[in-house]
């Protein structure tokens, strides 16, 4: 009975591994968090970088593939930790898992830092956002609990598909998806502003 008691049981009702408690468990959503700051700030450095000319011979066409490989080789490193530090826990959810998890969300946390720079630019913008943005992921995100209400809200943000996708398998195809349409909204945004800089100099 005992036993019954003190067993833990992730998000879905499955009963995780005795090694795992409810100091550890949320370790994964902590560090998916980490890693979606990390590349906000990947995203200032890329910023700094662009507004001393590193990339002034890069035809700016090509400069978001440029922003893409940036932020992934970032992303990629912390989310190496990441994966070593879960296996460490005992919180991996399968060697094949975690890296498809890995890979999905390096791309996620690539992408979504650059729409971020490209919407509220790559300095103060985002420097004020950092400390609102962490409160709000650790808050809404099922990182130390999953409230239900929130769940619309919780699929705009990269932590609850690393969480989730752990457990069920349909928030990898979620994760997917958010990827693509997180593309769709940086060349969108990518795209509309080139035209109001061609307008302005138009006018000008």
């Amino acid at each position: 009975m005992l036993k019954l008691i003190c067993g833990f049981y992730d998000i879905y009702g499955n009963q995780r591994e005795e090694s795992a408690n409810f100091l550890t468990t949320p370790i994964r959503g902590l560090l998916a968090v980490l890693a979606v700051i990390s590349a906000i700030v990947t995203a200032m450095y890329y910023q700094s970088d662009l507004d001393r000319g590193i990339f002034s011979l890069l035809p700016e066409r090509q400069r978001k593939f440029g922003e893409f490989g940036y932020q992934m080789i970032s992303s990629m490193n912390i989310l190496l930790f990441v994966l070593a530090a879960l296996l460490l826990a005992g919180l991996s959810a399968g060697i094949w898992t975690e890296l498809l998890i890995f890979l999905l969300y390096g791309i996620c946390c690539a992408l979504f830092a650059m729409v971020l720079r490209a919407v509220f630019g790559g300095r103060r913008g985002l420097a004020v956002l950092i400390p609102v943005l962490t409160i709000v992921m650790l808050a809404v995100c099922p990182v130390f609990f999953d409230v239900g209400d929130l769940r619309k809200l919780q699929l705009m943000l990269p932590p609850t598909y690393y969480i989730n996708g752990a457990f069920n398998p349909k928030y990898l195809i979620y994760l997917a998806v958010y990827d693509i349409v997180l593309l769709i909204m940086y060349v969108v945004i990518g795209f509309v502003k080139s035209q109001v800089r061609k307008k302005g100099s138009r006018v000008e």
